[in-house]
């Protein structure tokens, strides 16, 4: 039951695109429609953290998570074009070998709900929503929520920054059980820290739609347009081991690298 809480907390369950928009090569993970870049730790052991830590792949060797869901999403572009997308929950996700551990990585164009709120707003959101819920949507206004035991959350600790041009938000939140907390008040199931990023404009999800008419010239039937987006990197941990695998966590977010 722990290793699964821990996976969903860990997944936040921000959509990401249905159709492929990352791969695998002999220098990391690339995602195309974001454009971030993600290098190996040890390029000739294909390893992006250490050998504690694995990935999800399918058979061909691609990032494939196997919690995925896909959902709708409705987004609009900087340019005001709005578009239906159907989404999937991951871009990666690492398992850890030894506890209950769970590193993700997501990316999303946002829904109009939350393309312009400030991160520390979003992060606020989702953790009022979690609370006393199994899980809880962060984009979509919480229409994806499923109920189960009552836990309860509580920040830590919250912090803004930057990557590149991007602004961050760093947060750490302790995971409880609130039927155990009332027999111990010391009581921790896990903590988890998130930090989430939102690439300024005239970056984000790209992606080209189609234009349609008999007076469209053939190179002009395709237009590139650029949504909102946001970019999540999850560590969920056994509240007993936190602090002995963080290193490996911060490790990772310091390679991230982010176009523009």
């Amino acid at each position: 039951m722990l290793r699964s809480l821990i996976s969903i907390l860990a997944l936040i369950l921000i959509p990401t695109a249905c159709v492929s928009t990352g791969k695998l090569d002999s220098q990391g993970f690339t995602h195309d429609k974001v454009g971030y870049s993600l290098p190996y730790a040890k390029a000739n052991e294909k390893l992006f953290i250490n050998s504690s830590w694995t990935l999800e792949t399918n058979s061909q060797g691609q990032p494939s998570p196997k919690d995925n869901g896909i959902r709708r999403l409705e987004v609009k572009s900087y340019s005001g074009h709005e578009e239906t997308m159907l989404v999937q929950d991951l871009d990666l996700v690492f398992k850890h070998r030894e506890t209950n551990g769970v590193i993700s990585v997501q990316s999303v164009p946002l829904g109009e709900s939350a393309a312009y709120k400030k991160l520390p707003i979003l992060a606020k959101d989702h953790m009022e929503r979690l609370s006393g819920l199994y899980y809880a949507s962060l984009v979509d206004g919480g229409s994806g929520v499923g109920k189960g035991k009552n836990y309860v959350t509580n920040i830590v600790e919250g912090k803004a920054g930057t990557i590149g041009t991007a602004d961050t938000y760093e947060v750490v939140v302790d995971v409880a059980n609130a039927e155990q907390l009332k027999l111990n008040p010391e009581h921790r199931l896990m903590r988890y820290k998130m930090v989430m990023i939102k690439p300024k404009a005239p970056e984000g999800w790209k992606d080209l739609r189609g234009v349609y008419g008999k007076k469209v010239k053939p190179n002009d039937r395709y237009i590139e347009e650029t949504y909102p987006a946001l970019i999540v990197l999850t560590y969920a941990m056994d509240h007993a081991f936190y602090q002995e695998y963080l290193a490996d966590f911060e490790a990772l977010v310091r390679r991230f690298k982010l176009r523009g």
